[in-house]
């Protein structure tokens, strides 16, 4: 069991690919299989005014509903903010959190460093999920940790260079995706923790 905060990042965020998904803190390796029962994890999660207030989960269903909704705002913020050179970082804040934010900062930072422009709507749909219990500033929350099998595609994405190139597609539009979602007791909302890929198509 471990803790974390909504503002410091545990370990390193890897596989991000810069110019294509959002692939946050993704790694290659295979991942939990989202059809198991449950899963206890901790974190700590610090206050945010601009949450969507929700009432914690008292059922396995209710979790996944919330965590899919706060997925699906966490996405359509995200593709706004990298479609206008990273503004409306803010509002991607409010549904997302750890390596998920971060790689999504970093991946704002990186299109303006190389003067890209990105258009177009990433696209997440959810395959299956699963929920466990979540410890939270020492409060046990159950079903406040979520995992959802999603199928991520990006081919509507397209990232061009200052010269009118366009960047190299990845070698796959469509990619399967374990989404981390928490509950913040705190904050009374769900945050978007942490993406890992576990196939390259779905």
């Amino acid at each position: 069991m471990h803790t974390t905060s909504r503002h410091r990042i545990l370990g390193t965020v890897a596989g991000v690919i810069i110019g294509s998904a959002l692939l946050a803190g993704c790694t290659t390796q295979p991942g939990a299989d989202p059809t198991s029962s449950t899963t206890t994890k901790s974190a700590t999660p610090t206050p945010s005014a601009t949450s969507t207030a929700v009432a914690a989960p008292k059922s396995d269903d209710e979790a996944q509903t919330e965590a899919g909704k706060t997925l699906q705002r966490e996405v359509a913020a995200a593709n706004d903010a990298l479609n206008n050179n990273g503004e409306g970082m803010d509002e991607v804040a409010k549904y997302a959190t750890g390596p998920a934010l971060k790689t999504i900062q970093q991946s704002a930072e990186a299109s303006r460093l190389d003067k890209t422009t990105r258009s177009g709507k990433q696209v997440m749909t959810v395959l299956s999920g699963y929920s466990g219990e979540l410890v939270a500033d020492g409060t046990k929350v159950p079903f406040g940790s979520v995992t959802l099998s999603v199928c991520n595609d990006t081919s509507d994405v397209k990232y061009v260079k200052a010269d009118g190139s366009e960047n190299q597609r990845p070698a796959s539009d469509q990619t399967k995706l374990n989404v981390s979602v928490i509950y913040s007791p705190t904050d009374r909302a769900w945050f978007v923790r942490n993406f890992e890929q576990v196939a390259t198509s779905c």
